[in-house]
């Protein structure tokens, strides 16, 4: 499935033409905490989260996600608005998330840019600028891709865990109340 797909699944509001507005109301409505800089890809990918990833049991690849959610990954092609990257959702988990890697330098500033605008206006999650990284592109950087799919993830999902911190093996990286 494609995103644009999860989230009109998920949300009811198709997503190629609905508006920020809508999805923001949708968010609200399913009670989800929303940053004031979330775009509409990000309520997207939250709504799905919280209204339908659960309900996927059957393995589903989820293809096609939209740039602003993976600034690090490869255009889908030169002009798309989507990345080259897919998740693997099996049971209601997300057994792996992969992507191939933006070896684009130009490409790669501007959405840098474009994150750290988001960032000026109060997300934090956005990616930083990092010149190192730009600095090494452009010497070049031969086509990469990576999977993050680790044994944390194989054993959460055979124990059916519904997060990652259920099975973490050392105290010290669990909540503890005071972080609720």
């Amino acid at each position: 499935m494609t995103f644009a797909e999860v989230a009109e699944r998920a949300s009811g509001i198709p997503y190629n033409s609905g508006t920020e507005e809508e999805y923001l109301a949708q968010a609200h409505a399913l009670g989800i905490v929303v940053e004031k800089a979330a775009t509409k890809a990000v309520l997207a990918d939250e709504i799905y989260k919280k209204a339908l990833r659960e309900e996927i049991i059957d393995p589903v690849f989820i293809i096609d996600h939209p740039l602003e959610l993976s600034p690090l990954s490869k255009r889908v092609s030169p002009n798309s608005d989507t990345v080259a990257r897919f998740q693997l959702i099996v049971g209601g988990f997300e057994l792996c998330n992969a992507f191939s890697e933006l070896n684009d330098p130009l490409d790669q500033r501007g959405r840098f840019e474009a994150q750290e605008d988001l960032r000026a206006k109060g997300n934090q999650e956005a990616q930083r600028t990092d010149e190192d990284f730009l600095s090494a592109l452009e010497c070049g950087m031969p086509p990469a891709a990576g999977i993050g799919i680790g044994i944390d993830r194989l054993v959460a999902f055979l124990t059916n865990a519904k997060t990652l911190r259920e099975i973490l093996p050392f105290p010290t990286m669990k909540p503890t109340k005071t972080d609720a």
